[in-house]
């Protein structure tokens, strides 16, 4: 069963094909934050750095942070604050669509020629940034995943919950049954370069919270993708499983439907703006306090970064979840760059995953570079699909959940081990993979060996592991084809073979 990926192939191409190549960086992630970040376009062209001329009669989506004499040290109450201060005095309280932040000193709104010139003449703008567009990363179609050690250790992460911010759940699949525990929904309506984009939400609405609210977008433009990686993190039917098949989902829809030229001969497609992933990840630091979240996952991005990009102001957001104990785990990107990953996979604070593919090779298809913490199995992997049934896809989309369902398993075995102790476990576990095309080394997710460090560092759960330690938080109110195998053979991947 082949489904197809063309739809955003064809649109991915057109910031593929205008990007230029560079040298591969040679920093690792923890000096990255030094290397200016290098972006040529996100996936539909849109530039990196705009100017007045750029903009086009559709005008451009932005993203801009208010400059603040306090810094980042801003409670809910400053920052609306402050955004009611720039929205008065840039006349933005006319705008029609106008995203405000709770936790980040930003907005998000379309931009002319002449309100752009007013904003960078403004001594209330930081930084003035594209609302950059994101595609699910995903590569080709076909199957594998797998977890058996901490399955049968009776870790199956159970009690913990995982994020994902995606094209929507089919939250009625029997592999989610009765453990989707919130559903919520951010998406956008506009246009760029003459096409359409309209919001996936219920009732065309920016928002949704509640039942239905995380359900996939419409089948006319291929939204299979948010239940396939849902169904790789915590998929359980009782015969096929995903890594963490007892712990929780919240299904966020992040995506926008795109009608026009940019999606190729199908003419639909859909995208993330920067803004709506941003917001989904506020909603998702709000549920803390219900939900014992160990990881959101991001299997999508856009953009070219040859080193960190943490000015951008998706970092901020990211930074906001790590102090909350939440891992925020990014898919690198499928565009088989050698010297760059896809924001957000580019965030210093995001756990970056790469692919390999059945043979412990690097997938041709994976971006790569320095700033990849981890490599996991993204070929040819079989999971849930919307209607009920399962089918194989791969991708970086693909071995991004299998981290998040990892550290899933990992947190609910040692819940008094914090999200970032258990994330180093498993960057220092399992085969190191070299990727053949610039020699860069990571570890290959093995949850199987990274329990067995655990172990020796907690000591084995006798059973009853106990209330797990709270998490530090801000105090702040505020490629390649496959052979069509099915979940099991995805334990072979993360456990380091037969």
């Amino acid at each position: 069963m082949k489904i197809s990926a063309g739809k955003w192939v064809a649109a991915a191409l057109l910031g593929g094909l205008l990007a230029t190549t560079g040298s591969f960086g040679m920093a690792d992630k923890d000096e990255a934050q030094a290397v200016d970040a290098h972006q040529v376009e996100d996936a539909f062209g849109m530039p990196d750095k705009l100017t007045a001329s750029q903009i086009g009669p559709d005008g451009v989506k932005v993203i801009i942070t208010l400059a603040s004499r306090l810094g980042g040290n801003l409670g809910p109450t400053a920052i609306s604050r402050l955004q009611d201060t720039a929205i008065r005095a840039l006349g933005l309280n006319k705008l029609e669509e106008l995203t405000r932040f709770k936790y980040t000193p930003n907005l998000a709104f379309v931009v002319d020629r002449d309100l752009f010139r007013k904003l960078e003449a403004s001594p209330l703008i930081e930084r003035i940034e594209p609302d950059r567009l994101n595609l699910p990363s995903l590569s080709q179609s076909t199957d594998r995943v797998e977890a058996d050690q901490a399955w049968q250790a009776g870790s199956e992460g159970a009690g913990m919950t995982v994020a994902v911010l995606d094209t929507g759940v089919d939250t009625t699949h029997r592999a989610f049954k009765g453990r989707i525990v919130g559903e919520a929904c951010y998406s956008s309506n506009g246009s760029f370069q003459g096409n359409r984009v309209s919001s996936a939400c219920p009732g065309g609405k920016k928002s949704a919270i509640g039942r239905g609210a995380g359900r996939e977008c419409p089948k006319a433009y291929e939204c299979s993708h948010g239940t396939h990686v849902a169904g790789i993190v915590a998929g359980n039917d009782g015969r096929r499983k995903g890594v963490a098949p007892k712990a929780n989902l919240l299904a966020v829809q992040v995506f926008s439907k795109v009608d026009g030229s940019a999606c190729g001969r199908s003419g639909k497609c859909v995208t993330a703006y920067t803004s709506d992933i941003m917001k989904g990840l506020e909603w998702v630091y709000d549920q803390r306090k219900k939900h014992k979240i160990a990881a959101a996952n991001l299997s999508l991005g856009g953009g070219r970064y040859k080193g960190s990009c943490d000015r951008d102001a998706l970092a901020r957001t990211i930074a906001l979840l790590n102090r909350a104990g939440i891992a925020v785990v990014a898919a690198a990107g499928n565009e088989s760059y050698t010297d760059s990953v896809a924001s957000p996979a580019c965030i210093t604070d995001a756990v970056t995953v790469g692919a390999t593919d059945k043979r412990d090779g690097v997938a041709n298809y994976s971006n790569s570079n320095k700033m990849i913490d981890l490599w996991a199995t993204g070929s040819s992997i079989s999971a849930a699909v919307p209607g009920g049934g399962y089918g194989t896809k791969s991708g970086t989309s693909m071995a991004a959940p299998h981290v998040a369902g990892a550290i899933a398993v990992l947190k609910a075995r040692y819940p008094k081990a914090t999200t970032d102790q258990l994330v180093s476990i498993m960057k220092a576990q399992g085969p190191t993979v070299r990727d053949r095309r610039n020699g860069l080394e990571r570890k290959r997710l093995d949850l199987g060996e990274g329990m067995a460090a655990a172990d020796a560092k907690y000591g084995a759960p006798d059973g009853g592991a106990g209330d797990p330690a709270p998490e530090p938080d801000d105090g702040d109110e505020n490629g390649d084809g496959g052979d069509g195998g099915l979940v099991p053979d995805l334990l072979d991947g993360l456990l380091g073979g037969r």
